[in-house]
């Protein structure tokens, strides 16, 4: 039986947020990227890195930032 996790949100940009938490440095979590917020202009991600370390991601269009 497949069981789903649904606290787990995933958006559109997931990947991407990853991929630039990976470039930042971090080695990414089995938790992966989790979607926080979706707005019309972006999805804010928190990816947790296996050395306890959050990052904050605003991504659009595939380009993902550091949110402040």
């Amino acid at each position: 039986m497949l069981a789903l996790d649904q606290q787990r949100r995933r958006g559109i940009w997931a990947f991407y947020a990853e991929a630039s938490a990976r470039e930042r440095g971090c080695a990414v979590s089995e938790r992966g990227a989790v979607l926080l917020d979706t707005t019309p202009p972006f999805e804010l991600h928190e990816v947790q890195c296996d050395n306890g370390e959050n990052l904050l991601l605003q991504c659009q269009g595939g380009i993902c930032r550091q949110a402040n």
